[in-house]
């Protein structure tokens, strides 16, 4: 795989063995894609290249105390979604102090705004680093007051020493509306290869738990029911898909979901969980039908698993799907619907090898411990850097 950094990776003109010293400042902590690659990336190889510190705006959540298992420490301002006070900003002002990071990095656009401010309030030298997870594609129907955030930060991005896109698009994206094009880089997401991966004995168990003959084709969604992942786009589309095609089910896996659904016909919804790896093994392939992602981790964890993939056109997923899976325009339930019947009439020898060759492209392209190898050297090249 190429030097993701190839095209304007900083040249350090002076060397240092100290360990940088990087503060991550995050939204929050529940279950979500940023905060998962968060978590993966500081909880193994980053440890002894980097001295890692999390500060979330909000709560723990679920991923707080498994940092914590991992001797990384965490502060938490416990704000609402975002508010922002006098005391909170005290409170921001004194970790910083006390944690002297050589770098902050921001993650997602609160975050990220976030590590300004907590850097121009400390009266150390720190670099600031920008992590933007979201294309925008929905630009126009998302929350004024995020709007108003995006476009603060593209007035500020050209203050930021390094803005990291986990994709492509988003970061063309960005970059016309304003965002500055001098410092940013592309770090995709990266996968853990031994976790996920398939398994016909765990199919059959999860099948027989939930009453599944292994006859019903299984359509899965995972994800967290929020407006940028366009429930009703999946919901339309399966409502038409069974008409045509009886033996289908879709498992609908994430936090509030049902709320979507107008039809609860041939769907099984399981909820919140933390063995999704262990789910997706009883899928026969994936449906993600968001109107706005970054990089979907969700699709590479499935093709990890051997799981072909229908996406919307959407972030980085057609590029990361290729030619092992499908996509469609967003926001259109008719096409989304005629997508998953023509997949679902496959033969299944021609069909499982659209799952080989995405289990395939992952262990290629996207693995874990190559992306961690990027943040690395992102963070000491830019620390070394005289300015």
């Amino acid at each position: 795989m190429k030097n993701l950094l190839s095209n304007n990776i900083v040249k350090a003109k002076k060397l240092s063995n100290k360990i940088p010293v990087v503060t991550h400042i995050i939204t929050g902590l529940e279950r979500g894609g940023a905060e998962r690659f968060l978590f993966n990336l500081l909880s193994s190889t980053l440890n002894g290249k980097i001295k890692n510190h999390v500060i979330s705006l909000m709560s723990e959540g679920y991923y707080g105390p498994l940092l914590k298992e991992k001797k990384i420490s965490l502060d938490c301002l416990n704000l609402n979604r975002g508010q922002i006070n006098f005391k909170s900003l005290k409170i921001l002002k004194n970790i910083l102090k006390n944690q002297k990071p050589d770098i902050i990095q921001g993650w997602m656009y609160h975050g990220n705004l976030a590590a300004l401010v907590g850097n121009a309030m400390i009266k150390k030298k720190t670099k600031v680093f920008w992590n933007i997870r979201l294309s925008l594609e929905a630009f126009s129907q998302t929350k004024i007051k995020t709007r108003l955030v995006i476009k603060l930060g593209a007035l500020l991005s050209k203050k930021i020493n390094a803005i990291i896109y986990n994709s492509t698009r988003s970061r063309l994206q960005h970059r016309k509306i304003g965002f500055s094009k001098n410092n940013d880089y592309f770090i995709p997401n990266g996968f853990d290869i031994e976790k996920w991966q398939p398994n016909e004995n765990t199919r059959y168990k999860i099948r027989n738990s939930l009453n599944i003959s292994d006859k019903k084709r299984i359509i899965g969604y995972v994800g967290r029911g929020e407006p940028q992942k366009d429930l009703p786009n999946l919901f339309k589309a399966f409502d038409i898909l069974k008409r045509k095609y009886p033996d289908v089910i879709l498992i609908a896996v994430g936090k509030d979901l049902k709320k979507y659904a107008t039809n609860f016909d041939k769907i099984i919804f399981l909820g919140e969980r933390s063995d999704v790896n262990y789910l997706m093994k009883s899928f026969d392939f994936l449906c993600l039908s968001s109107k706005a992602e970054g990089f979907p981790n969700v699709i590479g964890e499935a093709m990890l698993s051997g799981l072909p993939c229908v996406t919307t056109d959407t972030g980085d997923a057609k590029e990361i799907v290729g030619d092992t899976g499908w996509v469609v325009p967003i926001n259109n339930p008719i096409l989304l619907s005629n997508c998953l019947y023509k997949v679902l009439k496959i033969p299944l020898d021609e069909f499982q090898m659209y799952g080989k060759k995405a289990r395939e492209k992952i262990i290629k392209n996207y693995n874990i411990n190559y992306v961690k190898n990027e943040y690395t050297s992102i963070y000491h090249s830019i620390y070394n850097k005289v300015d």
